[in-house]
């Protein structure tokens, strides 16, 4: 079985993790625990586990610096990071440093679910150096430089045609992607996931034979869910190529194996050289399949408008924040043209466009506490529906759960009485926007609202859904980050900006909040 190790500094996240999924029922036994992240690493270098699932804020050792550790020694877990934190800059990061997935706590079933095959197919890839069922040659060598990013010498892939051969010359290229349909794939993974596999490895093997057998494509390049094939045709056949050798392909899998096949075609070109291009255009194609309900999808039909812009963005979700807090019925519309335009500005990208929804239902979350429009019971709820956006199929999946759920939200807030109706921590809090540099303090505040101080901190936590301090701090880093991003200031400047005299309580407060120093985070950055 492989082997699992499971991190967090608290225990009965730990226990409740190993009991949350039949672990064994997908070839997984969980070895070890560890209560932070020093003793996490001194565990995975001496027991060599499979999957790693970690808590992403650790004592001793942050998730992120873990993972970082881990690409400098070059060892190789796939690792599922939790986190009871919502920052977007999170998610970025832990996904570029190659985590398979990052679940917001509370942690549910499907999720870790859904996490734990995405582990699993990465492994099986990994060991699957032999990815098609016939012998080692020069053109697969070449591909498999493709494969790793090294590259390759064009010369050196028309010797391998030649080698093998395959009649190259006058030919046409394209780069075809072929992929089971997603809601289908989801059906049989849910069903038995083992069979969903095997289903998966004879499909794109019997395409692969349909193309050698034809001799009009080798394949190209085999990742998670999909097989890339060059094609190689008549330059007369461009106009038919669909109709000639993708729709059969299409048909005959879907009639002998009884499963529904969809497919990406890339853009044609007159050089095998240009071996990097066909595959991203075919991609490009196979990732819009989120956007666009097709059985074959061309990258050449598709024409992206930019008729939509980050300010609209901006514009819209302050006006969407105003309406909200003032019970306006017509933000409802609204809504529903932030989705459009979320849409627009990422059109093309699956995870950007969800990414986008993530970062807005966070931070206009976070809005919301502050005029006391949020209360604690929402928090599952936006949670969930956050999970619900992750696992969606296709946009209009993706678009239907955003406009319930702040159809909903809408309607809750409608009916209750918060924050706007108490004028004076209003004034507070729109105070403490504007000043958070200053040496602000709950007794000035209390003073301002004119109200006792010892029950004003009741009432501001009561009304925001934060205490008084941790407002004014989380007002504070937001600012922090975006100087540390968008200047060259110094930390001590920085900290001066935000309304720390001493930096070395600010450098603490900000890798408590991010993870790393100012100064680390800057590095890492500039890095990427």
């Amino acid at each position: 079985m492989l082997k699992v190790i499971i991190a967090d500094d608290e225990p009965v996240i730990v226990k409740g993790l190993k009991k949350l999924i039949p672990w064994e029922e997908y070839g997984l036994s969980i070895i070890d625990e560890a209560m932070d992240g020093k003793k996490l690493w001194k565990k995975v270098t001496e027991k060599k586990p499979d999957i790693v699932v970690s808590d992403i804020c650790m004592p001793e050792m942050t998730g992120l610096e873990f993972m970082a550790r881990l690409k400098q020694e070059q060892i190789e877990p796939q690792v599922i990071f939790i986190s009871g934190y919502q920052k977007f800059e999170y998610v970025q990061e832990a996904i570029q440093l190659g985590a398979v997935d990052y679940i917001l706590k509370p942690v549910l079933r499907e999720a870790m679910e859904g996490a734990v095959k995405k582990a699993l197919l990465r492994l099986r890839n990994q060991e699957r150096l032999e990815i098609f069922r016939e012998e080692k040659n020069e053109l697969q060598e070449l591909l498999a430089r493709l494969n790793s990013d090294n590259g390759y010498a064009p010369e050196e892939l028309y010797e391998s045609f030649c080698n093998m051969g395959i009649d190259y010359k006058g030919k046409t290229f394209v780069g075809i992607c072929f992929y089971l349909d997603d809601k289908r794939k989801k059906r049989l993974e849910v069903e038995n996931y083992k069979k969903a596999e095997l289903i998966k490895f004879s499909v794109f093997n019997r395409i692969q034979n349909f193309f050698r057998d034809n001799k009009k494509g080798v394949p190209m390049k085999r990742e998670e869910d999909c097989l890339y094939i060059l094609c190689m045709i008549e330059p007369k056949e461009k106009g038919t190529l669909l109709s000639d050798y993708v729709l059969p392909v299409l048909d005959l899998v879907e009639q002998e194996m009884k499963t529904e096949l969809r497919s990406g075609v890339g853009s044609f070109s007159e050089k095998a050289s240009d071996l990097g291009y066909m595959y991203k255009s075919a991609k490009f194609a196979y990732e819009m399949r989120y956007f666009l309900d097709r059985k074959v999808i061309c990258a050449d039909d598709i024409h992206k408008k930019f008729t939509d812009s980050f300010e609209d963005y901006e514009r819209l979700k302050k006006e969407i924040l105003e309406m909200l807090v003032t019970r306006r019925p017509e933000v409802t519309e609204k809504f529903e043209e932030c989705i459009e335009l979320i849409k627009n500005l990422h059109y093309g990208n699956r995870y950007a466009v969800i990414n986008r929804c993530i970062l807005f239902s966070g931070t206009l979350n976070d809005d919301l506490k502050a005029y006391g429009a949020a209360f604690g019971e929402d928090e599952k709820r936006q949670i969930e529906f956050m999970e619900k956006m992750r696992a969606s199929i296709t946009y209009d999946e993706l678009k239907q759960e955003f406009l319930d759920y702040y159809g909903l939200l809408t309607n809750q807030i409608a009916s209750r009485a918060v924050l706007w109706e108490n004028p004076a921590i209003a004034q507070v809090v729109n105070y403490m926007k504007a000043h958070f540099e200053e040496d602000i303090n709950m007794r000035k505040m209390a003073e301002m609202a004119c109200v006792n101080s010892v029950y004003f901190g009741a009432l501001f936590k009561k009304t925001t859904g934060r205490n008084f301090k941790s407002f004014l701090t989380g007002l504070r880093m937001d600012e922090a980050k975006r100087l540390v991003i968008t200047t060259d200031l110094r930390t001590y400047e920085i900290a001066e900006k935000v309304g720390y005299q001493n930096t070395r309580q600010f450098t603490e407060k900000f890798r408590e909040y991010y993870g790393c120093s100012p100064a680390e985070y800057k590095r890492k950055l500039t890095e990427k």
